[in-house]
This record gives structure tokens, sequence and C-alpha cells, in this order.
């Protein structure tokens, strides 16, 4: 059924689904885009006579904004109309009432806090979205909080950081999810149950991955905005295992070579802010020359999405093996393709795994760049990439292969480079020398703006 308001410029129409105004340009907002409604003016002194709208604005490049429109009328016309947009509003409304945020005060040159201060308290509380912050305080306090947290308190989990905090809430709230489920998080076979909550994400960091496969951009409104809508996209997970034991989870990427190398640079020159990621670049590709990784990877097909390059490898439901000199494997927890064709899907079936051999120092260069860019390398054929369900890694030497003009086997730093992972942008060591992988189709909830692929 359809109301009709008429004020003293616009009929204002509010359907089961929509608010509509305007007469030369028509403007409607989907009832569940609409963030606030309150009596009065912004501008003006008094609240009588006039009602204002709260909702969201979609922009160019997936932005949001929360704009605002001043409707102006009789003091009874306005209160029915406020009363009739918010019984409607609340039939359809997705938006959380109440969220879980923690906050890495370090995060983006220290800005964090003022970032969720700033820009991202007054929205919520515009929404009338309560909030119980958390400023973390060391390494996995935030898992650590979720790990006892009561859950049934919020509807959701916010992120305010970089890579780091993502990071800690996603194991946080995954092995949360994995003991009250009695799962056997040690056991590879086990597969995932789903998490309680959603997590949602504010870019504040010099690494943020993550944000624009659930939003689009790179933008703190946007993200904020994404929150207060509280629609969902599933996300995969990845579990990563290391001596019969978990070692860790993933919602990005799980990488050994050139990748943990250029990590395990940035995070010990961090005073270079966002400049340290290029700089790593050029330590680790340009300056020394990459790790050549004598590897044997075995890997479970995914043959419903069969794509297979490697010269020796094999198409089944079994397992199969190839060895080779390697200087990255990278396995991702979403589908890289999409990313560059701008679809963004997150919770195909398809997980790409990898490879990446020896090549020239401008090829190497060009390689990073076109995948920082979100570029094809299609033309690269040093990069293979198989479609998996999961992926055993066995190091067998770190002898650089001398026929391979420029190779090294030094490591580029004093740490033992062999040891360690890139999972999700943060330095996780390992022991022995192998590790497995194992994917988990949509098993996380995040907050999104965009289109569900």
């Amino acid at each position: 059924m359809q109301a009709v308001f008429h004020f003293s410029k616009n009929n204002v129409n509010i359907t089961a689904d929509s608010l509509e105004w305007g007469t030369k340009h028509k403007v409607t907002v989907p009832l569940n885009e609409v963030v606030a409604v309150h009596p009065g003016d912004p501008n003006a002194t008094t609240s009588s006579g006039s009602v204002t709208v709260h909702y969201i604005k979609h922009k160019s490049n997936h932005k949001l904004r929360c704009a605002l429109v001043t409707f102006t009328g009789e003091t009874t016309v306005c209160t029915e109309f406020v009363k009739e947009l918010q019984e409607k509003s609340s039939l359809v409304s997705t938006h959380p009432h109440r969220l879980l945020v923690f906050i890495n005060p370090i995060s983006g040159n220290s800005h964090g806090q003022r970032i969720f201060e700033t820009k991202a308290a007054p929205l919520f509380a515009l929404a009338g979205i309560e909030t119980d912050t958390k400023v973390t305080e060391r390494a996995n306090h935030s898992r650590d909080v979720l790990m006892s947290y009561n859950l049934s308190q919020v509807d959701g989990v916010v992120a305010v950081g970089g890579d780091g905090v993502y990071f800690e809430c996603v194991n946080g709230l995954v092995l949360r999810a994995q003991k009250e489920a009695g799962v056997d998080e040690n056991n590879s076979e086990m597969e995932l149950r789903p998490t309680a909550l959603p997590l949602g994400i504010i870019p504040a960091g010099t690494g943020n991955g993550v944000v624009k496969s659930c939003v689009g951009c790179l933008d703190v409104e946007t993200s904020v905005l994404a929150i207060i809508l509280g629609c969902r996209r599933k996300y995969n997970i990845m579990a990563v295992f290391n001596g019969g034991k978990l070692l860790s989870y993933s919602g990005l990427l799980v990488a050994h070579g050139i990748f943990s190398d250029m990590i395990d640079y940035t995070e010990s020159h961090r005073k270079y802010g966002k400049g340290r990621y290029l700089r790593s670049v050029a330590k680790v590709i340009w300056n020394n020359n990459p790790r050549i990784l004598d590897a044997e990877i075995s890997y479970l097909p995914d043959t419903d999405h069969p794509q297979v390059d490697d010269a020796g490898s094999r198409e089944s439901s079994d397992w199969c093996t190839i060895r080779g000199d390697y200087t990255n494997i990278t396995q991702f927890g979403y589908n890289i393709a999409s990313e560059i064709g701008g679809q963004f899907e997150t919770s195909t079936a398809s997980l790409p795994l990898m490879t990446q051999k020896f090549c020239s120092r401008t090829q190497g260069f060009r390689f990073v760049y076109r995948l920082m860019k979100q570029k094809n390398w299609d033309d690269m054929d040093f990069v293979k990439m198989f479609n998996v369900k999961a992926v055993k890694v066995r190091m067998l030497s770190n002898v650089a292969d001398s026929s391979l003009e420029g190779a090294t086997a030094a490591p580029p730093t004093t740490n033992d480079l062999t040891k360690i992972l890139d999972i999700d942008g943060e330095v996780i060591s390992f022991d022995g020398s192998e590790f497995e992988i194992r994917s988990h189709i949509g098993v996380m909830e995040l907050y999104s703006s965009l289109p569900y692929k």
C-alpha cells in the first residue's frame, strides 16, 4: 500500500519498499537505504514544520555517500510522515542494532582511532546503532576477546584498521565457531562450520587487501554505510596446517616465496608507511633476485572448474603432484580473475593456486605491478594457475639452480625466510619443511554493498 504526503514543494510517496519524491527529477530510495528520519531541518533553529531524511546515495566507482533531504509542511503531516517511514523501513531493514568494534590505534600511521571517532561513529549514531568499542592493546587482542565475548549481545563485528586487525577477527570468529560446534580445528579433513556473526571492515591501515572486495573501493564512508546497510556476502576461508596442527585461518591469501619475503620486509620498515610496499618490491625483486625454492606441490583439483597449466600434472579426483623451482607459491581465497574483471567473486567454489617461476627482474617487477593494479598477466608464461580445493607444499631445498642467471639462495634479510608465510598480509612462521592449505567455501559473511556474485 502506498502512502502519499503533501509537503509544500513535494508530494512524497512511501511504498512497501521505497521512498519517492520529486516532480521534474524523480528520486527513488529503497527503504533499506534510509539511514535515519527525524523532525526538523538541520539548518534551522526549530523542528516544527519540517522533516529530514538521511539516505544512502550511490556515486561512481562504487562509492556511497550519506545524503539528506528536508521536506517542509504542516506539523501534523511531518509527524505522520516520520511515523509511517519508520514503521515501513523497519519491516524491510537489514540494519544491525549493536556492533562490537575493534580499533587498531597504530594502524594507518596511528590514525585508526581518529578515523573511527570522526567518520564512523557519527554515522553509526545517526543510524541508531550502538557500539561496544575495544581499542586493541597488543597482538591478537581482537582474537582473544572474540573467543570469550558474549556474541549474542551484538549483530556483527567491525574491524577498524588494516589487514592485521581483519586477520585477528577472522581467526577469532572462525575458531570460536569450530570450538562451539565441537570441530577439531587440528584435523585438516574436517569441514568448517560457518561463523556466528558477519564482519565489517573500515579501512584505516596501510594494508587493506580485502576491503575492495567488500565495497569496490578504498573509502571509509562507503565502508561504514555498507555496514549500516547490513547486506552481506559469503567469503571463503582457508585453514593452514603445519606439523599436524592448525597454524592459522586465512580469508585472503597464503603465500610463500616472493610475497612472504616482501611482507617480512614491510613489517620491519613500517616507518615508511605505504611507501614500504613499493620499497619491498624493489628490495626483493630488483635489488636482490628472488630465492629459488625447490618444492613439491600436491593439490586436489577442483574437477568442476578444471584448469591445469603445468607440464606433467594431471586432472583427476585424486591428488596431483608437481615439482619444480619456484620463486613464489600463492593460494588465494577468492577468484582473483574476477577481481581483474571488476566482478569481485568472493565465495566461488574455484580457488586459484598460483605458482611463479624464475624470471628477469623486469618481468618480475611488471608482474607484481599488474597484480597490484588488478591487470591481466595472461601473457606471462612463468605464472601458472590451478583451480584447487586443497594444497600441500613440501620444501625440498632452498638452493638456487646455477643454470638460472641471477638466481640466489641467500635470504634477503637476516630472518629464516625459508620458514615464513604471508597470511593475509601477516608474517607467520612455520616449522619443518611442509604446510597444508584447505579451502572452505562460504564459511564467513562480510558486510558488503556490492551485488552478490
